[in-house]
């Protein structure tokens, strides 16, 4: 389950820029708390930026790779996944 949100995530944040936990949480239909420390995950391990925005009083997330291609790999028997990014040519 933990591998299926974090590729929901990553392909969320790279196909909408700009989301904020609220927008991923309903899109995704996952609860807030989760979504958010999720997020915070992301941003932690690289794969994702997170900026302030004033006026909203909130933060959006986007994929650091949008426009990119990024595999993930799953081992047999691991719990942590490997995620590759490859730019576009």
């Amino acid at each position: 389950m933990l591998y299926k949100s974090k590729l929901s995530l990553l392909t969320y944040l790279t196909d909408v820029a700009d989301s904020s936990v609220a927008e991923v949480a309903g899109a995704l239909e996952r609860p807030l708390p989760a979504t958010g420390m999720a997020l915070l995950r992301l941003v932690r391990q690289g794969l994702a930026s997170r900026s302030w925005d004033r006026r909203h009083r909130t933060y959006f997330y986007a994929s650091r790779h949008a426009g990119g291609l990024a595999s993930i790999t799953f081992p047999r028997g691991g719990r942590d996944a490997t995620i590759t990014t490859h730019s576009r040519i």
